[in-house]
């Protein structure tokens, strides 16, 4: 638990976007938000950092005295990359020496059955391992004399994620643990021995063959200078969010086996679980940002463009009422000419009429009509 001032915390997210502050606290953005919320403190309104960032030159508002004095200081949950508002999972401790067996039970789980009849029935590829690509089953590739020991390990692997609540459901990436209701998918492997690539008798032959044939002034025939086999080490891995700072996997060491590091095992499910909810929000918030920053990039060109039209309707309008006033000089000046020929007097009637038609076109309803037609009124035009 981590506690600041207040004002620290203020001046914290007035200085950069809340999804880049919060996980500085171990939070998200969104967690860190309403943080801010609980204890009145202002926080950059929707389009703040994008306008910062086009040159506007804004202000920020002051920090507000709190309502009561326990807002002065915030704590701040351990929980890392967590929302506020959000469920952490937890696992609690696991005793392994207890649910490890010391040998093959003879009543397995029907998910953990379906595994070893799959794994048994499958031939090793020529390093050795056995593979299993199956929805229903975990992710798996080790040495076919490691299955009786990999049988036995999830055994005690499937008696603590039941001790903690979870459970197992297939998946396109194969069997997943589901932290609630979060999905950590996992798989278990062989690691790989290397050792001096010693040629089998097909390559020798081969080699004899070529020299036979004269193919040696190409240099005699090439093999890997080295093995991969399996060497009966296991490993277990989370493939849980990438890069979340969480361990990922354990294996067999000169000090322990796998099977004695089940419960840092089982633990880091609940930190992966954590840590994707965390992405996932990031996300969310990320996608948010851009969606409004798009937004106002519409809104922006729809303005500009309402903008556009609308002058050069008033240009329009401008032009008429030129227009206009030309028709009343002329009227006036023909009006004071005293008696008019029969071709004047045609020209006068046309100019008052033409002066109607003008006045006409500038008239309030005719104008609202033309605009509604071009579809520039526009909100709040």
């Amino acid at each position: 638990m981590r506690t600041i001032e207040r004002s620290e915390l203020y001046q914290l997210v007035w200085s950069k976007p809340m999804i880049h502050a919060g996980p500085e606290l171990g939070i998200s953005g969104t967690g860190l938000k309403k943080i801010c919320q609980r204890h009145e403190i202002p926080i950059p309104p929707l389009g703040w950092w994008a306008k910062l960032a086009a040159g506007y030159k804004l202000k920020r508002p002051s920090l507000p005295v709190a309502t009561a004095p326990s807002l002065d200081y915030v704590k701040i949950g351990s929980r890392r990359y967590l929302a506020v508002g959000s469920t952490a999972p937890v696992a609690t401790r696991v005793a392994c020496s207890t649910i490890i067996p010391e040998a093959k039970p003879l009543a397995l789980p029907t998910w953990i059955e379906r595994t070893e009849a799959a794994l048994r029935s499958r031939k090793p590829d020529d390093q050795g391992i056995v593979r299993l690509e199956k929805k229903s089953a975990p992710r798996v590739a080790i040495a076919a004399a490691s299955i009786d020991r990999l049988t036995r390990f999830l055994s005690g692997f499937d008696t603590a994620i039941s001790d903690q609540g979870w459970t197992l459901k297939p998946s396109d990436e194969g069997l997943r643990v589901f932290v609630g209701s979060e999905p950590v998918a996992f798989t278990i492997e062989d690691r790989l021995s290397r050792k001096p690539h010693q040629p089998t008798t097909a390559e020798l032959a081969e080699q004899a063959r070529r020299k036979r044939l004269g193919y040696s002034f190409f240099g005699d025939m090439r093999w890997p200078k080295y093995d991969y086999v399996a060497s009966g080490e296991l490993a277990f891995i989370v493939q849980g969010a990438v890069n979340d700072g969480s361990r990922r996997k354990w294996g067999d060491t000169a000090r322990w086996r796998l099977e004695h590091v089940l419960p840092s095992i089982i633990e880091s499910f609940a930190e992966h679980a954590t840590a994707q909810i965390a992405k996932r929000e990031q996300r969310a918030e990320q996608r948010r940002l851009w969606d409004e920053e798009a937004a106002r990039r519409r809104r922006d060109e729809e303005e500009r463009r309402l903008n556009q039209s609308r002058f050069k309707f008033a240009q329009d309008i401008d032009g008429v009422l030129d227009q206009i006033v030309v028709m009343e000089r002329v009227l006036e000046h023909i009006g004071g000419l005293g008696e008019l020929p029969d071709e004047l007097l045609a020209f006068q009637n046309w100019c008052c009429g033409h002066q109607q038609v003008l006045k006409h076109t500038v008239s309030a309803g005719n104008l609202t009509n033309l605009l509604s037609q071009a579809g520039i009124l526009g909100k709040g035009a």
